[in-house]
């Protein structure tokens, strides 16, 4: 599985985890990771 970091406005990592199969929680840890990322830059 190729780890590449999400792009900015996209959230791949969402559907990763999604797909995961931990629905409302992946969710929101996706977003809680993605947002300072992209924050961050």
């Amino acid at each position: 599985m190729s780890e590449a970091p999400p792009l900015p406005g996209e959230s791949r990592w969402d559907t990763v985890l999604l797909l995961d199969g931990d629905g409302d929680t992946a969710a929101a840890s996706a977003s809680a990771v993605t947002r300072p990322l992209s924050c961050a830059g």
